[in-house]
């Protein structure tokens, strides 16, 4: 009876200790983990979906079988077709292309043209918001001007530098140009777009985080009473950090502040357009250093 008693705790120990190795094995990866994708994701998505390529990619690679054919008909819009005249046209690729960014790949906007995000189209609040203005305006604006995306996620590791990219453009009452040149921001605390809270120290990201900012200043057209070609503009963003950087999470923030340099002769433009609005951040982004 010992003999077997003995025979049972010799395997309950031999399990035990393959467990314990196994465990031990297993916090000793995930530590020594490196992130080795410098893909932009949206705040929502995991480390899967870094396997989307924004220069080589098909529907398929997002989980789309068969992709109807989305087509912009404005006709059926109760607004004059002059509002559009200084756009381009309309890309023969658009359903593609569209159906990847309402999906939250904003990878993809490091290879769209402005054939695309000068439409207005492109962004979900020309329904909700543009349209209905252009169709009964009530007042027009001097200055009103919004990021997409707002939030973005960056997996990177220590010494890197990331390039991303956000699109800049004024809102659907903008009645003449306004201009602006991008700033980093380092928030002390706040609200990520799903709600979780944080805090930091400034002064210790700023030590380890850098933002350049390719055009660094910018001069955005109007969009009423008809669009301008450069109402929008895509804007290069690198994130650069530190050798010296410590593994964790930093957030800092795309900010903008007055324009005032030589505007190439245009007339009327708001060098204060954003300051006289708000001075929250165009978009946050959530740096991942591993």
């Amino acid at each position: 009876m010992n003999k077997r008693c003995s025979l049972i705790d010799r395997e309950y120990i031999i399990r035990l200790g393959l467990i314990f190795i196994i465990s031990i094995s297993f916090l000793i990866m995930i530590w020594n983990f490196k992130f080795t994708s410098d893909v932009v994701l949206s705040f929502n998505e995991t480390n899967k979906s870094a396997a989307f390529d924004a220069n080589n990619w098909t529907i398929d690679n997002i989980g789309q079988e068969k992709i109807k054919v989305v087509k912009i008909d404005r006709e059926l819009y109760s607004i004059s077709p002059a509002v559009f005249v200084d756009l381009p046209f309309v890309p023969y690729n658009w359903g593609e292309i569209k159906y990847a960014f309402d999906s939250g790949y904003y990878s993809i906007i490091s290879r769209v043209s402005e054939d695309f995000y000068l439409q207005p189209e492109f962004y979900d609040d020309w329904f909700s918001m543009g349209l209905r203005f252009h169709a009964n305006p009530r007042k027009e604006c001097k200055a009103g001007i919004f990021s997409t995306p707002s939030w973005q996620r960056l997996s990177t590791s220590a010494g890197a530098e990331v390039d991303t990219f956000i699109i800049v453009r004024s809102s659907f009452c903008v009645s003449n140009p306004q201009g602006l040149t991008f700033v980093p921001v380092y928030p002390v605390d706040g609200s990520t777009d799903d709600g979780e809270k944080f805090t930091q120290d400034p002064s210790v990201v700023k030590r380890y985080i850098s933002l350049k900012f390719l055009p660094d200043d910018v001069v955005l057209g109007r969009t009423y009473p008809r669009f301008d070609d450069d109402w929008a503009s895509k804007i290069k963003v690198t994130v650069s950090v530190s050798d010296s950087a410590p593994r964790g999470t930093y957030i800092v923030a795309v900010g903008a502040d007055k324009f005032d340099s030589y505007l190439g002769g245009r007339k009327y433009v708001n060098k204060e357009a954003y300051v006289s609005r708000s001075e929250s951040p165009l978009m946050y982004l959530i740096v991942s250093v591993d």
